[in-house]
């Protein structure tokens, strides 16, 4: 064989090693240390913020069960500090 074939096919593999392994890299979650919850009594808002290492995007699960999750996502851009406003709140439910 000719080492340009080789070289052609060594660089196929490569790439597509690289196209089945790049899905796992960016599936994994970011954590934050620290969730902040900013709650006003007068109102039926809150606000929850927190802070990644890393640029990210964000969503907040929320629900008055953890059968009936919502999910609420934050503006599409990549960022460190976060923040989500949950309407329509109820003083004193619990939420999950």
């Amino acid at each position: 064989m000719k080492k340009t074939t080789i070289a052609l096919k060594l660089c196929t593999i490569f790439m597509i090693f690289l196209i089945l392994t790049m899905p796992i890299s960016y599936a994994l979650s970011i954590k934050p240390e620290t969730i902040k919850a900013e709650v006003d009594k007068s109102k039926p808002i809150s606000t929850i913020s927190w802070e990644t290492d890393d640029l990210s995007s964000g969503i907040v699960r929320y629900g008055k069960s953890t059968e009936s999750i919502s999910t609420i996502p934050e503006t599409g851009e990549y960022k460190q500090s976060h923040s989500v406003v949950l309407n329509d709140l109820e003083y004193g439910q619990k939420y999950y």
